[in-house]
């Protein structure tokens, strides 16, 4: 940011200056998206989540489903939503819709043109409730996804993306606030792209 501010005081011409300008503020927004990442995933796990209650997830995945669709059909991503009724967590309404999220953006990020995104909700074997985001995409190898889930770990595929790796750190994060887990795994694609399926599993309430 401060090269870019630096070089933009020596363009001579207004439109120059006003595209170093933009290209600043581009940057002061994903320092701020960052602090507020590391500022969420600090609270989270010191404790500090909001009021828990009885909440029906699919409501958090339907308007999931209706603000990524078009994201999707954007970049040229089949979309897919598997919802299902009467799923029923005790937690922080907002903490989960924010995971949720992040799992989201990784998988349209990191998945191909042309490539499919599926959206899922499902009672587990052990009676849990389960969300799912499943892509196309690179996946993450096994010996990775442990480590994958730490502060600010980013892959080597993932280097030429944007992003501050905090985005799974925090869905962890709030799987653990809710006595529940994250868990990643293959998609069934081929060996050169398996895909990914993270989801989140949650107690039923």
């Amino acid at each position: 940011l401060r090269n870019r501010l630096e070089a933009g005081l020596k363009e001579t011409g207004p439109d120059g200056q006003k595209a170093a300008l933009a290209r600043s503020i581009d940057d002061v927004d994903g320092v701020l998206d960052t602090f507020n990442a590391v500022l969420r995933l600090s609270r989270v796990q010191a404790g500090a989540t909001g009021s828990f209650k009885r909440t029906d997830v699919t409501d958090i995945t339907n308007e999931l489903a209706e603000l990524y669709q078009p994201v999707c059909e954007e970049k040229r991503l089949a979309f897919n939503y598997s919802p299902r009724e009467d799923l029923f967590v005790l937690a922080d309404r907002d903490l989960i819709a924010q995971a949720m999220s992040n799992l989201m953006d990784n998988a349209v990020k990191y998945t191909p043109e042309g490539g499919a995104i599926r959206l899922e909700t499902r009672r587990g074997a052990s009676g849990d409730v389960e969300l799912s985001v499943v892509d196309s995409g690179p996946g993450i190898p096994p010996e990775d996804r442990e480590r994958v889930v730490e502060r600010f770990v980013r892959l080597e595929q993932s280097r030429s993306q944007p992003g501050s790796g905090l985005g799974l750190s925090l869905a962890s994060a709030v799987a653990e606030a809710h006595s529940g887990r994250l868990i990643l795994g293959d998609a069934g694609g081929p060996p050169a792209r398996p895909g990914l399926s993270v989801t989140l599993r949650l107690p039923a309430a």
